[in-house]
């Protein structure tokens, strides 16, 4: 919840720059585009995804970009855990020798990206490109757990059973870094509005990679 109202937030700021249309020249174009669709893994299922970006040429063919990209990763894992729980209560202390099962790593992300657009044609009906960026991600991360399972209880810690006796702390990172290459295509619907249909693949240095597909207005 506290990356979503982050993304709003960023978003709010994103529209406040944007909103303005540069019209210094004839020849600069300035665009706005609101795109949402989905993320998905070869081992997960599908996640909303929602994007806000502002571009502007600087050839006839290609625009640099920069935007906002909120969307959820799920990692299907299973890894077991063994481990111990001590409770000390008036004066009564046990160890518990416990496992459980690690069965997926959740991430909301928001990203801020940049980018660029090459676009093959720029046809007045239909306008295929190619899409590179590099972003910056904050991740907040939720790690899904099987019930325990109890394999009984000891006076002292040296009473445990050896593979019982470590302390495990989940690794899981806050932020990372994500590189997207990606197809598309703009249908002009007429001269305002553009529809934009696009397929990206995100490699990122910290989460699985995924791939996301979008469908959104460019103004």
């Amino acid at each position: 919840m506290i990356v979503f109202k982050n993304f709003l937030l960023f978003f709010l700021l994103f529209i406040t720059i944007y909103s303005q249309k540069s019209s210094n020249t004839s020849f600069a174009v300035t665009r706005l585009s609101l795109l949402g669709g989905i993320t998905f893994t070869t081992d997960s299922d599908s996640r909303l995804a929602l994007c806000f970006e502002g571009s502007t040429n600087i050839t006839e063919s290609i625009f640099i970009k920069t935007g906002l990209n909120y969307t959820n990763i799920n990692e299907p894992v299973n890894i077991t855990i063994k481990t111990y729980d001590y409770i000390n209560i008036q004066l009564i202390k046990k160890y518990y020798a416990i496992s459980y099962i690690i069965e997926e790593k959740q991430y909301q992300v928001i990203s801020i990206y940049t980018g660029t657009q090459y676009f093959f044609i720029n046809d007045n009906i239909f306008s295929p490109y190619l899409n590179l960026d590099f972003a910056y991600n904050f991740l907040d991360p939720f790690i899904q757990n099987s019930p325990r399972t109890y394999y009984g209880d000891y006076d002292n810690f040296e009473e445990l059973p050896n593979e019982f006796k470590y302390s495990h702390q989940e690794y899981y990172p806050l932020s990372s870094f994500r590189f997207t290459f990606g197809v598309g295509t703009q249908y002009r619907v007429s001269n305002t509005f553009l529809i934009d249909f696009r397929y990206q693949y995100l490699l990122d240095t910290e989460l699985i990679n995924s791939h996301q597909f979008l469908v959104g207005l460019t103004l």
